[in-house]
């Protein structure tokens, strides 16, 4: 029985037009042989006129196609040459299937474009494709990476590490970054773009080089504690809300209890209490529990023994005990759904720690005292930075699958792919899919 023209071609995912010729398997990948019909008329593309005749059949061509069954796919076919009677030029018939500079079809092109915005790395793509690696980075070299042409009214900004880097051609040398800066839109949860440093005189010569209009855009600026952004923020967006994540002040309180749990756990070590180091080491996850989540965490005999390790914990060190007591107050406050409770809470939590006989509770107090109006914004307009939090998360993915990046604009291209505001669609033809636009397989 005969496979329908139309149906084929849907199949192995070629243009209608087209007429396949021949299959032809080979030992590692397939062969299809098609013919392009010759079109009625075709312009000149120098001077646009219709008046073009076949001036020989042209040359034979193969280009890669979508992989089937882990099988690479190979297209050939010839591409006539056309002359202008006008202006007496030749030219290749165009094929508008194939991409330019690439001799893959545009339905591969899109699929590398596809798996490109995973966390797959370059070789697992030119696996899954059945394609050479220096095809994927073409892909990726010649497709430009989407900035949105307007800052987001939400502007969340963070750091993460990179070493990635770029060519100084007046050194002679790659200049790396340990670090890189991450610009979010809080508002949509996607990259807005990836800066190769988090310092102050870069990030001032990047927004400067907008107009004021797209900096007056941005209405909440939403970072960490770190002075470098707030002091750059109040610069460059003056008008803007600057909001604290509330994640970065409990894991203030945090790691202060890690810190005097460590302390306390090489003291006991170095003393040769060896039970006692034993519990403290043992008893990480139960001091920085909150405890809204320990009747979920702990349950049964779990909880009785978790309970009693934490009880033992404490009456080793008041200042322990003090840092605990602070962090599961810090908990409370966030879970708090009411601006004014909180308020309340936060001025509480202060006043009943300001005068504390230890340094380390005394400089977690302040810290909190220096940036309580920001800490404040993001309570009453409920704005995070968890974007940028997450984001890091997959890039650390992309980072571990790659085993580094080296080149930045490379690096750069591969964040935006994955995390950025487009988005390639992998939709398969399927009737139920033409029936909901309203038009009936043919």
């Amino acid at each position: 029985m005969s496979v329908p023209k139309n149906v084929l071609n849907r199949l192995v995912k070629l243009p209608q037009e087209l007429i396949i010729i021949d299959f032809i398997p080979h030992v590692r990948h397939d062969e299809i042989v098609v013919e392009i019909p010759r079109p009625e008329t075709i312009p000149c593309p120098y001077c646009n006129s219709e008046h073009c005749n076949i001036k020989d059949n042209g040359r034979k061509r193969s280009v890669r196609h979508l992989a089937f069954g882990s099988r690479g796919t190979m297209i050939t076919f010839k591409q006539r040459r056309y002359i202008c009677k006008d202006c007496d030029r030749s030219f290749q018939e165009p094929v508008y299937w194939v991409m330019d500079n690439i001799r893959i079809t545009g339905a591969l092109y899109l699929e590398i474009c596809r798996d490109l915005q995973t966390t797959a790395s370059i070789i697992d793509i030119a696996k899954r494709n059945a394609v050479s690696e220096s095809i994927v980075r073409h892909v990726l070299d010649v497709t430009p990476a989407y900035v949105p042409p307007h800052l987001p009214k939400t502007l969340c900004i963070d750091e993460f590490s990179g070493s990635a880097g770029h060519w100084d051609p007046e050194q002679s040398r790659w200049i790396v970054s340990d670090y890189h800066c991450n610009l979010a839109d809080g508002d949509h949860g996607t990259v807005y773009d990836i800066l190769p440093s988090p310092n102050k005189a870069y990030l001032f010569e990047y927004f400067y080089a907008l107009p004021p209009e797209e900096r007056a855009r941005v209405e909440f600026f939403c970072c960490d504690m770190r002075s470098g952004f707030l002091t750059f923020a109040k610069t460059v967006f003056p008008h803007a809300k600057i909001c604290i994540d509330t994640f970065h002040v409990v894991k203030l309180f945090s790691d202060n209890v890690t810190d005097l749990r460590c302390s306390l756990q090489r003291w006991y070590r170095d003393g040769g209490d060896n039970d006692k180091y034993q519990l403290l080491r043992n008893s990480a996850r139960i001091l920085t529990t909150a405890k809204s989540n320990q009747p979920d965490y702990w349950k049964g005999d779990r909880a009785i023994k978790n309970q009693k390790k934490l009880e033992e914990c404490l009456a080793l060190s008041d200042e322990l005990k003090e840092s605990y007591d602070m962090l599961q107050e810090m908990n409370a406050i966030v879970r708090t759904t009411s601006f004014s409770s909180q308020l309340a809470l936060l001025e509480d939590l202060l006043s009943n720690h300001r005068n504390s006989p230890y340094e380390s509770v005394r400089h977690c107090v302040n810290t909190v005292r220096h940036n309580k109006g920001y800490i404040l914004n993001a309570f009453r307009y409920g704005k995070t930075n968890a974007v940028c939090e997450g984001v890091n998360n997959k890039i650390k993915i992309l980072k571990k699958n790659g085993y580094g990046a080296h080149k930045f604009e490379n690096f750069r291209k591969r964040i935006l792919f994955a995390c950025g505001p487009v988005k390639f669609v992998r939709e398969c033809y399927t009737t139920f899919a033409e029936k909901l636009s309203g038009k009936e397989a043919k």
